[in-house]
């Protein structure tokens, strides 16, 4: 009896976990952005991020509004996940083929994809 309850408490003990909070990865995200975006607007990113850290707001406002409008663009049809549209977006701004999202996600339809253009070409990504 005494081995089995030993045994079981070592495997019902709950795993270690880091703390909630950590210095160091606190420091990470206060600098950094993590975006699937970057691969299109990274430049753009970088100067709205630099702008606001300089405290332009209105020029970080103005950075924000085309990359605003690609990721409402990403939200086509109730689509609650960018993955559909953020990938034929990619392969038409850097040409490097990523292929369609996976499942269960659906494909970017032909109507989505004439409005992402119509965004990229307004962003300045295509001509």
């Amino acid at each position: 009896m005494c081995i089995f309850l030993f045994f079981f408490l070592i495997i019902r003990r709950p795993p270690r976990s880091p703390p909630l909070y950590s210095s160091a990865a606190s420091d990470v995200y206060k600098r950094q952005i993590v975006s699937g975006g970057a691969h299109i607007f990274g430049h753009e990113i970088r100067a709205i991020m630099d702008a606001f850290a300089a405290g332009d707001n209105a020029r970080a406002r103005e950075l924000f509004i085309p990359l605003y409008r690609f990721c409402k663009s990403c939200g086509q049809n109730g689509r609650i996940l960018p993955n559909s549209i953020m990938r034929p977006a990619i392969e038409l701004v850097t040409g490097i083929p990523v292929g369609p999202a996976r499942s269960p996600l659906a494909p970017i339809t032909e109507a989505e994809k004439a409005v992402l253009t119509d965004v990229l070409r307004q962003a300045g990504k295509l001509s």
